[in-house]
């Protein structure tokens, strides 16, 4: 009896064992997000390159954090949140000493940026990010300032000078922040968006950038923007404020941007939906330019025109057709009105 009563004891005890472990093993795994805090760039190259595979890790940065090895790449398969220790409601850096980009985000990476600033140490040029193709760098909050992408001869099949803040092939989203302050040798001066890049503005602010060429604030291929701010961008060429094939607004501002040659505002093909493109400067077209590629709604201005015409001109023949037929009608009354006096007298 004895026996079978320990043995008993011992059989639940092994199951409550066995029901913690199940227990651990499964807070573990739905666990959507590991948190980390860094004080050093040795600290935090190492918690970019333990994060793991497929799991959403968010790095805090305790201090401001300069790296002196390079910038700071994304891996594939990484999906990485930046923000800061802000207690006091303080953006922390994260500052590279090295004539390189920032942050580098390779194809299938995720950088999410949060609440830091990306910037270049006084003497080190290069873009604040780059995005690689297949790679995603979506900004909630924080700020890209400061950086300067010159344009300088590297090869024969390698550019620079494109983006000063932002360089993107791959998928960027904003939804707040600001980018500010940086300097594109050639084109872009605070975003450019390469040709296969998708770029779509949700939020934020980009201003005061500078682009020798295009796009004071951003350049490149298609831009989509439905809220946020972009002023006081400049470039050397044309499009102070945005410069890009095709420009689809939604809502927000463009103001206050300065174009040596056309278009202040923008310089692309326009679909306007709503917004406010005003108090731009440029030689020619300053809000828009080529005024003849603005569209409303998805139709151009010229196309709007023509179906305006058109129905003016349908109006009037209408018109014309009812007074004649009026007209002729009233003759004819007035003739049967002068037949029937003759007849009487």
């Amino acid at each position: 009896m004895l026996f079978v009563s320990l043995l008993f004891v011992f059989v639940l005890l092994v199951s409550l064992f066995s029901c913690v472990l199940v227990v651990g093993v499964e807070n573990v795994s739905s666990s959507e997000e590991i948190v980390m805090h860094v004080k050093s760039d040795r600290e935090l190259y190492n918690a970019v390159r333990n994060a793991p595979n497929g799991t959403s890790v968010v790095i805090v940065l305790d201090n401001d954090i300069t790296l002196t090895e390079g910038g700071l790449g994304i891996p594939t398969n990484k999906d990485i949140t930046l923000t800061s220790n802000d207690n006091e409601n303080v953006f922390y850096q994260l500052i590279c000493a090295k004539s390189t980009c920032t942050i580098f985000v390779w194809p299938d990476g995720v950088l999410r940026l949060d609440g830091v600033i990306v910037t270049h140490a006084e003497g080190y040029m290069d873009r604040g990010i780059w995005v690689y193709l297949g790679g995603t760098f979506i900004m909630y909050d924080g700020k890209i300032v400061g950086n300067t992408n010159p344009d300088a001869y590297v090869s024969v099949s390698t550019r620079s000078g494109f983006g000063g803040g932002v360089e993107n092939r791959g998928t960027f989203v904003m939804f707040g922040g600001e980018i500010s302050g940086n300097v594109a040798g050639n084109d872009g001066g605070g975003v450019f968006n390469e040709v296969d890049g998708i770029f779509t503005m949700y939020g934020g602010k980009i201003s005061n950038n500078t682009a020798k060429r295009y796009g004071g604030g951003v350049s490149g291929g298609g831009f989509e923007m439905f809220d946020g701010e972009i002023s006081g961008n400049t470039a050397g060429e044309s499009g102070g404020g945005v410069a890009t094939s095709v420009f689809t607004m939604h809502n927000g501002l463009i103001t206050g941007n300065t174009a040596e040659q056309y278009g202040g505002g923008v310089f692309a093909t326009v679909n306007k939906f709503g917004g406010t493109i005003s108090g731009n400067k440029a030689q020619k077209g300053s809000d828009i330019f080529p005024p003849s590629n603005n569209t409303i709604g998805g139709y151009s201005l010229r196309s709007i025109m023509a179906i305006c015409a058109g129905v003016i001109g349908i109006m009037v023949v209408v018109l014309l057709f009812r007074y004649f037929k009026s007209h002729k009608t009233s003759v004819h009354r007035r003739n049967r009105k002068n037949v029937s006096k003759s007849i009487c007298f």
